[in-house]
């Protein structure tokens, strides 16, 4: 059976999506049927603390080289790989839980390389290697340690692999995004040279990061990458050839060197135009798509009826009214998410529920950093302004590009009538962990089963799990037209038989940002003109946008307790077709 090896940076600590995609698929069934045994690998990140703690959480720590640590004869299978490349080894076992599973746990290998002291030798020779075999010029990115420190891991991961598993199992190496490739053409070399020609070699395209830089430095972002990129793919020009050689770029120079794997995962059809757009000449047959999903549990209908009142309650505390519908948008604080058009969008919202006579709250939950803020903080903070109606810059507040978001939200509550919002700038959503307003019973799944509409309105997004955790208990993602998820709505969501609606016009509401409103269409009339785009420009075409779409989300919120009760219902019956089993099928159908 095979051994499936997960490169990535998120081995040890969750902290974005490819945590959420190995947790998904560590925890499906069908994917542990086919891989008996997963490896989690990565480079060490530090050296400091406990050492029993540096795995992360739910991990054993069983063997440090660095440390002296060995709780059974691991030193027999490391410390020649050890001596051999100047390197230490971390090991131990990670587990994975879920609540919505009856399984126990999954528990997998996870191991980590301290490459700091790597000897120069075998360093040279790799950067040999991918310089013949793949034209990789490393002495460009000699600076760049994000670079330097997945190289080296990739030269000892086949020893790792076989001192673990020994030399005659099959191993199926996914290389998460950039940081895995260094891996992955480490084994593809090895098959170049005649050697374990059994093993599979995956680029897991979570995003193009090529892609992802080109959108959030043009002015124009979604609006001129996309319109570009149709019309240059029709004819054969590609990302390079428009925007100039990024060559510079270390993570563009790996990714482009997926073609040479055996096969590339993208996580979604616009992430496989994006590869294409970046290689031209890949062969388009390795490009498999496999969506990512979700972990979908099966809930009784009180219990969102319970989330809904604990969300009311926390408005009537901050605002003293109780609303109808329930707004929300959960994501990292980055320029990618486009948070700027859901404040847009409120404003055209707001006038129409004043028409209405209904009330709105929206909750935006995002962070700028990995720092957790302490009960404490937040206490002081809630208790001496007002937190999270009121912000004040700097630590523990407000910091970076969290200020900007706070400014916009807050013009817009001193503005609109019957829609106010928060900025909760804290991880998690709990009582005392976000204040001690906040509900007593009130956790992350309350907000994500209270929701009526989930904004993800990203300027790039090549998946989106975010944007669809709310649609299992009923909640209508309104999200751009360039976000990955999309794909997965309209191919793996089809309505129950009989539906007289719109095809998917019940469960979704996508938004079209790259279109050129009629009244604009004078501006673009050449593809220079796309190129040309300013952010003024771009502000002209998203008003207009979002006063367009502003109707059409009013018919996705309940109008009566009835239908949406209705709603969870049907979406509890259909939204195992997003889950990570199914996912699962499709990777295991492309590797037997």
């Amino acid at each position: 059976m095979p051994i499936a090896v997960h490169v990535t940076h998120e081995a040890v600590q969750q902290v974005g999506g490819i945590g959420t995609v190995l947790r998904g698929l560590v925890l499906s069934k069908n994917y542990s049927d086919f891989f008996p045994q997963t490896l989690l690998y990565a480079p060490s990140f530090t050296r400091e603390g406990d050492v029993t703690k540096r795995l992360g959480p739910n991990s054993e720590v069983l063997y440090s080289g660095l440390d002296h640590l060995d709780t059974g004869d691991f030193r027999q299978s490391f410390s020649e790989i050890e001596k051999k490349y100047g390197v230490h080894v971390l090991y131990g076992h990670k587990k994975f839980y879920s609540p919505h599973s009856k399984r126990k746990g999954v528990q997998t290998d996870i191991l980590t390389i301290d490459p700091w002291d790597m000897h120069r030798g075998p360093i040279q020779l790799f950067k040999y290697k991918l310089w013949k075999h793949f034209e990789i010029q490393s002495d460009l990115y000699e600076q760049d340690r994000d670079y330097e420190q997945y190289l080296r891991i990739g030269i000892v991961l086949r020893e790792v692999v076989e001192a673990l598993y020994g030399r005659e199992e099959r191993a199926v190496v996914f290389a998460h995004e950039y940081m895995g490739m260094p891996s992955a053409l480490a084994f593809a070399i090895e098959k170049t040279e005649g050697r374990r020609l059994q093993d599979t070699t995956i680029f897991y395209a979570h995003e193009v990061s090529t892609a992802r830089l080109v959108v959030e430095q043009h002015p124009g972002h979604d609006f001129t990458f996309y319109n570009l990129l149709r019309n240059d793919r029709s004819h054969g020009v590609s990302l390079e050839d428009e925007f100039g050689s990024y060559r510079h770029y270390s993570r563009n120079e790996l990714i482009k060197r997926a073609s040479s794997l055996d096969y590339i995962f993208a996580v979604s059809d616009i992430t496989k135009e994006e590869f294409l757009y970046l290689c031209p000449l890949a062969d388009e047959d390795r490009i498999k798509i496999v969506y990512n999903g979700l972990e979908v549990e099966e809930l009784p209908y009180e219990q969102k009826e319970r989330s809904l009142q604990l969300l009311r309650d926390y408005c009537a505390h901050l605002f003293n009214f109780r609303p109808d519908s329930i707004l929300t948008h959960v994501a990292r604080l980055v320029i990618s998410k486009g948070i700027w058009r859901d404040i847009r969008l409120l404003y055209h919202l707001d006038d129409l529920f004043v028409r209405k006579k209904i009330k709105g709250f929206f909750v935006l939950l995002s962070t700028q950093t990995g720092a957790v803020k302490s009960p404490e903080d937040i206490g002081k903070m809630e208790s001496d302004y007002g937190w999270p109606v009121v912000h004040r810059e700097g630590w523990p507040d407000l910091i970076g590009t969290e200020v900007d978001i706070y400014r916009y939200l807050e013009l817009f509550n001193g503005r609109s009538r019957a829609i106010k919002g928060i900025f909760v700038n804290q991880f998690g959503f709990s009582h005392g962990n976000c204040g001690q307003r906040l509900p007593e019973t009130t956790s992350l799944l309350s907000l994500r089963l209270a929701s009526d509409i989930e904004f993800g309105l990203s300027i790039y997004e090549p998946f989106g799990i975010a944007q669809i955790e709310t649609v299992p208990f009923g909640g209508t993602p309104v999200i751009s037209s360039v976000c990955g998820c999309l794909s997965l709505l309209e191919n793996c969501l089809p309505l129950p038989q009989g539906t007289c609606v719109h095809v998917h016009e019940k469960d979704f509401l996508s938004i079209d940002f790259t279109k050129v409103p009629p009244t604009l269409k004078h501006l673009f009339e050449t593809r220079s003109d796309f190129m040309k785009a300013t952010k003024e420009v771009r502000d002209l075409i998203e008003t207009e946008i979002c006063q367009k779409y502003a109707s059409q989300i009013m018919n996705f919120l309940p109008a009566s307790d009835r239908i949406r009760k209705q709603r969870f219902q049907d979406l509890q019956k259909r939204a195992h077709l997003l889950d990570w089993d199914h996912i699962a099928t499709r990777i295991i159908s492309h590797l037997r």
